[in-house]
């Protein structure tokens, strides 16, 4: 029997950290991707062997493409894939950077997993973390706000696109969730309206 992998972006914290713990305790094998070495060590102590930390910056498709290529190496193929990584900053003043640098994490850095892997199994899940911001925006977070709101237009596509594969697209749009992104009081307090 093929043991169950399943990949996990930001898993060093939130939603991501939590399904990994779930997940384990469920008999699965987790890749636990994010930008902090030291967060995903501790991870991988209280988790143990079925936790296996890949540091890597979700915003540049080329630690994308580094670890895909190192798990397909190491023949360790996800058939789930939680595409969880988020970011996102109080806007003041409009800039373009800053929607710029949002999309390159919460949108091609989930897109950049789906071209690596989708061509690599006919039966993989791509579960993306979007938002309700998608549908009911929030002020001085336009840039956030718009790239979780293509993120789930892009998964709808896919879904009807692959609707008669066995591959399968699911967005979930969860509310606000306490990581470092919320500390910030005030986007705390826009993210609660």
């Amino acid at each position: 029997m093929d043991r169950k992998i399943c990949l996990i972006t930001g898993a060093s914290s939130g939603i991501g950290e939590s399904l990994a713990q779930l997940l384990i305790k469920d008999g699965w094998f987790v890749v636990g991707i994010a930008r902090r070495t030291e967060k995903l060590e501790k991870i991988k102590e209280e988790l143990g062997s079925n936790f296996l930390p890949i540091t890597c910056d979700v915003g540049k498709s080329e630690n994308i493409r580094n670890s895909s290529d190192f798990l397909k190496k190491q023949n360790i193929i996800p058939k789930l894939f939680f595409l969880n990584a988020g970011c996102g900053e109080i806007e003041g003043e409009f800039h373009t950077d800053i929607h710029r640098k949002t999309f390159e994490t919460n949108y091609f850095g989930i897109i950049n997993w789906i071209e690596e892997w989708l061509s690599h199994s006919n039966s993989t899940t791509f579960v993306a973390i979007s938002s309700l911001v998608a549908v009911h925006a929030t002020p001085h977070a336009s840039g956030y706000c718009a790239s979780k709101a293509a993120l789930r237009s892009c998964f709808e596509s896919l879904k009807i696109q692959y609707a008669n594969s066995a591959t399968k697209f699911i967005t979930v749009m969860p509310g606000p969730v306490k990581t470092d992104m919320l500390k910030s009081k005030n986007l705390f307090k826009i993210s609660e309206r």
